[in-house]
């Protein structure tokens, strides 16, 4: 079988590189999936995030007043690697922890993101060579 491995990858050659180059969006798409799903539930795999010290007037979301930070984060596919991040800067104190704020991560590498991009690239591999 393994002898035959080199021929199935060069026969199949256009349809691995199609996979490969649809990669960092299926990553970042997955990253994004992720921050959302942060939101939603108001932690971060698993980990709820520390409530608000003091709450002022109706229940509002955490991290959420205007919108302004939450729609500031996207991804950007560089050379080698996929990158998350916002230009809001009080969401990466939030993020990391850092000033006065508590950490609320709402972005980052997870497990469960590794695990859904392993799916869809087994998915993918499957698809190609059986």
């Amino acid at each position: 079988i393994m002898k035959d491995l080199p021929d199935e990858i060069t026969k199949n050659k256009g349809e691995v590189e199609k996979v490969f180059k649809q990669l960092p969006d299926i990553v970042g798409g997955a990253a994004m999936e992720q921050t959302r799903q942060a939101f939603r539930t108001e932690s971060w795999q698993g980990s709820k995030w520390k409530p608000r010290k003091i709450n002022k007037g109706p229940r509002r979301a955490l991290l959420v007043k205007s919108g302004r930070g939450k729609r500031s984060i996207d991804y950007e596919v560089r050379p080698g690697e996929v990158a998350q991040g916002t230009d809001v800067i009080y969401m990466k104190y939030h993020n990391l922890g850092e000033g006065n704020n508590p950490e609320r991560q709402l972005m980052g590498q997870s497990d469960n993101m590794d695990d859904e991009v392993d799916r869809w690239m087994d998915d993918q591999m499957d698809r190609i060579f059986t």
